[in-house]
């Protein structure tokens, strides 16, 4: 979030299954995101931008971040 970072000791599958209809895309094993906060994407880096705050892209799930972004 924006005011500070959340640490839980569930699997990000389980949490993004609770999250439902909130739209939470995951970039990496242990991020997701929310793309209506997505600012920037730096694919050279494989970096979403949100703000000051860099969040990683693995390339198991570019693809579909890419694709949930409409790109």
């Amino acid at each position: 979030t924006t005011e500070k970072r959340h640490v839980l000791r569930k699997s990000l599958q389980q949490l993004l299954l609770e999250l439902g209809n909130y739209n939470f895309i995951a970039t990496h094993r242990s991020y997701a995101v929310n793309p209506q906060h997505i600012d920037t994407i730096d694919l050279e880096d494989s970096t979403v931008i949100l703000g000051a705050t860099q969040i990683p892209i693995s390339k198991r799930y570019r693809d579909a971040v890419l694709k949930a972004l409409g790109r």
